[in-house]
């Protein structure tokens, strides 16, 4: 991702709000909720230890309230499960 660190966890908060606020189920790999930065191997322990930078740790707080976010508002998942719970919207066309 282009840019120095605080401008690629800008662009990691964005899109995992976008996410967050886009219809369907939330999948989000493993190291992703504190901005984990090698590829994560199977063999290997999660880099648990980012979280002792102040960066990492206010990411994955952010996930955090994205999550309680998710489960208080009803509208993000109450009919996930439903043809009805998602349309799309063309802003290009009028109603």
């Amino acid at each position: 991702m282009p840019g120095d660190e605080g401008q690629r966890f800008a662009n990691l908060r964005a899109l995992f709000t976008w996410m967050w606020c886009h219809p369907g189920k939330k999948l989000l790999f493993m190291g992703g909720e504190f901005g984990q930065t090698s590829e994560w191997k199977a063999d290997a322990s999660l880099d648990w230890h980012l979280l002792q930078y102040p960066i990492h740790a206010r990411l994955q707080a952010f996930v955090t309230r994205l999550n309680a976010l998710y489960c208080a508002q009803p509208a993000l998942h109450q009919i996930d499960f439903e043809p009805e719970g998602f349309r799309w919207v063309q802003a290009d066309t009028v109603d």
